[in-house]
């Protein structure tokens, strides 16, 4: 009897060590799947690199590419995960793979992922001071510093917050410089919309830029006069059979050679529409960048103070309606 259960015993505990090793070698292939990119072709000469500090670049999760598939940071090492593109209003990947933000969270905050290019509010990017920002979330791009580290969005006013350079494969920056020239009318206008939004994020002299858009006017509703301005500066002036736009009078806006949808109609925005809202019982106007079915719109004049001057703030988002303020009502496109 002792000895058949010894047997029995010994038999057990070998394929108890024998499962052990399985689960051991899987793990193990886990780990390495986990911690081990596999894609490692090289990236062409004339590619590009979205770098943060010490020399870490965004990287595709594993080196892999899917719908939906993680981006994380890595060293940076001229391989082909690591090529990106940052276009006026999105950053891609191949073409048709766009950095985007997630609703699925990491440590509670929203991760990032690749999705394929669709124009969506989640895969807008601007740029200020060399933080990315997405307006649909208004939140920046960061993440903890290491190989591995999933990318997610936060808080733009951190100060641990990263800061991205774009780089060429040798590692030579490449500064950030709209051209606004080129393209057709609503790259124009956009263009020219998000270049003001730059520069005013970058400034430390609000006051001198207010004065530009409103002619020095500084202490008017100026909404209206920086979508004026935008117009103007893309080569295209506000011009009517009608009295000159009162730019205290947003609603005006509508008499200056656009056709007019209302926002129940079903119209799909796009860059270098004006989008026209009720709010207070009077008018305010939004320049739309990135269109789609949730648009990405600049404005100036918004509800939040600038202490520079003492008037409402330059913002970007895709905010439609403010409870107790109004809504967007219709769009205006340019004929």
């Amino acid at each position: 009897m002792f000895k058949s259960s010894s047997k029995r015993f010994l038999k057990l505990n070998n394929s108890g060590f024998s499962k052990f090793k399985f689960i051991a070698s899987f793990l193990a292939v886990i780990f390495i799947a986990c911690f081990v990119r596999v894609n490692l072709n090289k990236a062409s000469a004339d590619s590009t690199r979205i770098v943060a500090k010490k020399d870490y670049c965004i990287d595709l999760y594993h080196g892999n590419i899917f719908d939906h598939s993680p981006v994380m940071l890595w060293t940076c090492d001229k391989t082909s995960a690591q090529s990106w593109t940052e276009n006026l209003t999105t950053i891609t990947h191949e073409d048709k793979y766009c950095l985007s933000v997630s609703n699925k969270l990491l440590k509670n905050k929203k991760s990032i992922v690749v999705q394929l290019c669709n124009g969506s509010a989640n895969q807008v990017w601007l740029n200020s001071k060399n933080k990315l920002y997405n307006p649909d979330s208004e939140l920046c791009l960061t993440t903890s510093m290491g190989n591995g580290s999933q990318l997610v969005v936060d808080d733009c006013n951190k100060n641990n917050l990263l800061t991205w350079n774009t780089e060429d494969i040798n590692g030579e920056i490449i500064p950030r410089k709209l051209n606004c020239d080129k393209g057709d009318k609503p790259y124009k206008l956009s263009c020219n919309a998000i270049k003001q939004w730059e520069n005013w994020v970058d400034s430390n002299n609000h006051m001198n830029l207010l004065n530009k858009y409103t002619l020095n006017s500084t202490y008017e509703q100026w909404c209206a006069d920086f979508i004026s301005y935008i117009y103007k500066e893309s080569g295209y002036p506000f011009r009517s059979a009608v009295a000159e736009w009162n730019e205290n009078v947003a609603v005006n806006i509508q008499n200056y050679n656009f056709t007019i949808h209302d926002a129940s109609s079903g119209y799909i925005p796009k860059p270098g529409d004006v989008a026209f809202f009720d709010y207070d019982n009077g008018g305010h106007v939004e320049m739309v960048v990135s269109g789609g079915s949730k648009p990405t719109m600049i404005y100036g004049n918004s509800g939040r103070n600038d202490p520079q001057t003492n008037n409402g703030d330059m913002r970007a988002n895709t905010i439609m309606e403010v409870k107790d303020k109004g809504s967007l009502i219709y769009y205006l496109s340019p004929n």
